[in-house]
């Protein structure tokens, strides 16, 4: 989660009243508000502050990126399968990175050399949130 803080006033106004737009359809009138997103992209965030005559409203942009990265350490090509979403013939040695929303991924990992499947299967749950990368490494 995010955590924002309301402005300093510049000329000593009171502020009465906050309203944050988070740029997702969420909103709060928290003076400091946590706020978590659960899509990527870019987010225009814009803090109005209202000091019981007049309205000051700021905004700032946020490129929310979440991904999960995968480090094959064998010179085995793999298969990988994210969400049902099957990424197959990727070859081994690499390193590959895939964007996904904020949250919990289910991650299958195939090891596989030609047409035959290796036994070796790896199955992870990897929790990616806003901003950040989450990391696999697997060698066979």
């Amino acid at each position: 989660a995010f955590q924002f803080s309301g402005v300093n006033s510049t000329d000593n106004d009171i502020i009465a009243s906050y309203k944050w737009d988070f740029g997702d359809n969420s909103t709060s009138t928290n003076t400091s508000p946590s706020h978590t997103y659960t899509s990527r992209g870019v987010k225009r965030v814009i803090l109005t502050a209202y000091n019981g005559t007049k309205y000051h409203a700021v905004y700032t942009d946020i490129n929310m990126t979440s991904e999960i990265r995968l480090t094959n350490n064998s010179s085995n090509p793999y298969s990988v399968t994210i969400d049902n979403i099957a990424y197959p013939n990727i070859s081994g040695n690499t390193t590959k990175t895939y964007e996904v929303n904020p949250g919990t991924h289910s991650v299958k990992v195939v090891q596989q050399s030609g047409y035959t499947l290796w036994a070796t299967t790896h199955t992870y749950s990897l929790k990616c949130i806003a901003g950040y990368s989450t990391s696999q490494s697997f060698t066979d």
